[in-house]
């Protein structure tokens, strides 16, 4: 995956994020939430008519977040519940996504 270099007012290099008010931005947000129907922490399916401030609203998420260096390359980028993102932050995703736990046997 490559990583996008992002550069500041003054020319130089920067971690910050990119805006997302651009319509580069909108675009690939769209992108992902026309493409992909599960939110990418939690697995269930994504109400796209839910609008924010609804937490169940359709959200886009860096899988390598931007504030980790990561890029807006579609590669990078995933449908989420708007609550899911919120509570995901900047943590990787085994720490947050929902793991059914193992059946037990009965002998």
């Amino acid at each position: 995956m490559s990583k996008e270099t992002i550069f500041s007012p003054t020319g130089q290099p920067t971690t910050e994020r990119s805006p997302t008010n651009t319509s580069a931005w909108k675009k690939k947000r769209a992108t992902v939430i026309k493409e992909e129907t599960h939110c990418h922490i939690c697995l269930e399916e994504v109400d796209k008519t839910l609008k924010k401030p609804d937490p169940m609203a359709a959200q886009v998420d860096h899988i390598t977040p931007s504030a980790l260096g990561g890029s807006d390359s579609r590669e990078n980028l995933r449908l989420v519940h708007a609550l899911c993102n919120q509570k995901r932050s900047t943590k990787p995703i085994d720490e947050v996504r929902a793991i059914p736990a193992p059946s037990q046997k009965w002998f």
